[in-house]
């Protein structure tokens, strides 16, 4: 380890003698000692050797140590170096002139060398001990600018206001330009946080202690958020002595927990408060409703259709949907409710986006205070979402559902008043008629258990693979009077509450995201059966699936496709799928990858419905079709209206021009199947040939055992 530097003494006097015993005596101390014999030569040597002590004479002929002492002080590295007098001249104003040139301290001719050897050991000290405090002062320092933050001290004697280097700096203000009153931040607050600072001032002159955020303006016109803490400090009487503090530029915390809370209380898309906003504001609207005996109506509103919006002209566009339906509500908020900016502040959150397609608002005050004040609000919220709206050179007109809740007379609280307009909305959104207002009622909540069993049993049915099975509808023929295959058709019967409508249970499978594991379901179950058809010596057939949009856009549909019809070794012979028009349509270039995929299994498609949606040459030659199938609608009327029969030869004629097959669905009457066979259209299905068969019933169908096509009369085109 090596030794401790020993510290380095200038030792200055033009007296040889009085050097050489001084410098003596140092040595002795275990001080290292330069030695000048004049005032020019210390200025020299201090400069070439930075020492830690200075021992000066006065007296000397070139240039006095009052001189040199002054020089030593006024640069750079010789501000805090202690320096020693050695004066031989008596009287204090030698004195006086010493520490007035800057001298830590003196020490008389002659020289008591004990004394001497023991003054400067303290001398160093203090000097080590300030310089240490020097350093740390500046590491507070540049560690209050790091951190933002300043300090200050107040003594309420002298009335004055002493700080850091960095606390004028958080106000954006030079350090002598900024004051030394209490009150000097004032001037360099945000006009509306002012009031606040003044206040919290006045009760620390009383002695109250305050921790305050506020807003400060620099001299740029930026706006900083500044967090300041004061405590007052009490003589031994309890008296306000004064006041210390510290203040904080907590801008960048405050703007991040503003964004952390953007996130958790507003909606990104729209930038309208969420469910969680919303709920808390409605919790205190019914307090303040129920402390003064009013009520409060929450409306959910559904746009109607608007997975199909979503499928069929795209994502981008959708959300552009959204956006504007969410401008309307703001702007109904604000100005029919008065309800101020939304966006700003969750107590105001009386419109709010609380799911993909759903909106909220509830109404208080006057706006609810009778049916005829909420009916009008509600047809004034109709008619703004209703306006059309332009988008992909379209113009839209969204329809909404409501439903509506009443407090107190549905619910007590928030969560139960949104469940009950949630009841509601379900209810109105199954009224044929849509655009329905429905209030919520006793019935409708044994609705809502109803739909909680119908939603576990399904579960349960996809989980245990219990209940659910397959029937067939036979595909007919009428040329050539045989069965060319069948459409898969999914049922359900439960052990409880019987057998379930596909209508019901599929659009339930759908908003529960239960889809794509119920299509897979029916893939597996269809080619299972398929091939036990094959292995039985049966006919080949082939059989229609029924594909959702979202299993058609899954990822991973191919991949499962391929795989169920290589473990039960079929081929495009024996399966098909069917689609709708809008499947297709959502995403155009995605829907053109997968039916490329599909045909390369030699996979068939039709295209189911055809005619009810967006019907057109356009797509029909871009994607990869086979199969084309008339609407049961247009077959249902074709006998009483000319104009679908114009449909239906449209439909014929386009078919033949591209080369696709054709099948009607829906045929019901011979005269229905003479009027297709008249317009080109030869096969079909419906009951007059066979209603959905078990499998079994198909079975014999295809054998031969059970031909209901020989007990129909002729039927000539």
């Amino acid at each position: 380890m090596s030794e401790a530097v020993p510290p380095r003494v200038l030792l200055v006097d033009d007296d040889a003698t009085t050097r050489m015993l001084t410098a003596a005596a140092l040595a002795n101390a275990g001080l290292d000692v330069v030695e000048a014999a004049g005032g020019k030569a210390a200025l020299s040597e201090f400069e070439r050797w930075l020492p830690d002590l200075v021992l000066l004479d006065v007296m000397m002929p070139d240039l006095d140590g009052f001189s040199v002492c002054r020089a030593i002080r006024s640069s750079r590295r010789g501000a805090y170096v202690p320096v020693i007098m050695l004066t031989g001249l008596e009287g204090s104003e030698s004195i006086d002139e010493a520490y007035e040139a800057g001298a830590t301290d003196y020490i008389s001719k002659p020289i008591n060398w004990t004394l001497l050897s023991h003054r400067v050991r303290y001398v160093l000290r203090a000097a080590a001990t300030r310089q240490a405090l020097a350093v740390s002062e500046e590491r507070l320092v540049e560690a209050q600018r790091v951190a933002r933050m300043g300090s200050w001290n107040w003594h309420a004697e002298s009335a004055r206001l002493e700080f850091s280097q960095t606390y004028p700096e958080l106000f954006g203000v030079d350090r002598d330009r900024f004051g030394h009153r209490l009150e000097a931040p004032l001037s360099h607050v945000h006009p509306a946080d002012r009031e606040a600072l003044e206040q919290a001032l006045q009760r620390l002159h009383h002695g109250e202690a305050y921790q305050l955020e506020y807003r400060a303006v620099w001299p740029d016109g930026s706006v900083h958020t500044l967090r300041d803490i004061a405590v007052p400090d009490l003589d031994a009487g309890g008296m306000v002595a004064g006041a210390h503090g510290i203040v904080q530029d907590v801008t960048e915390q405050v703007e991040a927990e503003r964004r952390i809370r953007y996130l958790a209380y507003f909606d990104a898309l729209t930038g309208l408060p969420n469910r969680h906003a919303f709920s808390e504001a409605l919790d205190a609207m019914l307090v303040r409703a129920g402390r003064q005996g009013e009520q409060v109506v929450v409306l959910l509103l559904d746009l109607h259709r608007f997975g199909l919006l979503n499928d069929s002209l795209g994502r981008d566009a959708a959300d552009h949907v959204l956006q504007v339906v969410a401008a309307r509500v703001r702007e109904f908020a604000s100005a029919v409710l008065g309800s101020g900016d939304v966006t700003d502040d969750t107590e105001l959150a009386v419109a709010a986006r609380l799911g993909s397609d759903q909106f909220a608002v509830m109404l208080g005050g006057a706006q609810a205070a009778d049916d005829k004040a909420i009916l009008a609000r509600v047809d004034d919220l109709r008619a703004a979402v209703g306006a059309p709206i332009g988008v992909l050179r379209h113009s839209l007109v969204m329809q909404v559902s409501i439903g509506m809740a009443r407090f107190p007379l549905h619910a007590s609280d928030a969560e139960s008043a949104l469940k009950c307009a949630e009841t509601a909305l379900r209810q109105a959104k199954l009224d044929p008629a849509r655009g329905a207002v429905l209030e919520y009622s006793a019935s409708m909540r044994e609705s809502s258990v109803s739909r909680l069993q119908l939603e576990s049993a399904l579960r349960s049915a996809l989980e245990l693979d219990v209940g659910l099975y397959m029937h067939f509808q036979p595909k007919v023929d009428l040329a050539s009077r045989r069965v060319i295959g069948a459409e898969a058709l999914l049922r359900w019967r439960d052990a409880n509450l019987g057998d379930i409508s596909p209508g019901d249970f599929v659009p339930l499978a759908e908003e529960m995201g239960l889809i794509i594991q119920l299509s897979e379901w029916v893939i597996e179950a269809v080619c299972e059966q398929v091939a036990r058809w094959r292995d039985q010596g049966l006919p080949r057939r082939s059989v229609a699936i029924n594909l959702s949009a979202a299993h058609f856009r899954f990822a991973g549909l191919v991949d499962t496709v391929t795989s169920v019809l290589d473990r039960y070794e079929l081929d495009g012979q024996d399966i098909e799928f069917e689609l709708t028009e809008s499947a297709l349509l959502g995403d155009p270039e995605l829907a053109s990858q997968i039916l490329a995929d599909l045909h390369r299994r030699q996979l068939r498609v039709a295209v189911d419905d055809f005619g009810t949606g967006y019907s057109s040459l356009a797509y029909l030659k871009r994607f990869r079709l086979n199969t084309l199938k008339i609407d049961r609608s247009f077959v249902r009327d074709m006998e009483v209206d000319r104009s679908d029969v114009a449909i239906i030869s449209s439909i014929v004629a386009m078919a033949q021009t591209l080369g696709l097959g054709l099948v009607a669905e829906g045929v019901e009457t011979i005269n229905q199947a003479r009027h297709l066979m008249s317009v080109g259209c030869h096969v079909m299905q419906g009951y007059l040939f066979a209603p959905a068969l078990p499998p079994d019933a198909y079975a014999a169908l295809l054998s031969g055992k059970l031909d209901t096509l020989t007990a129909l009369p002729p039927i000539e085109a």
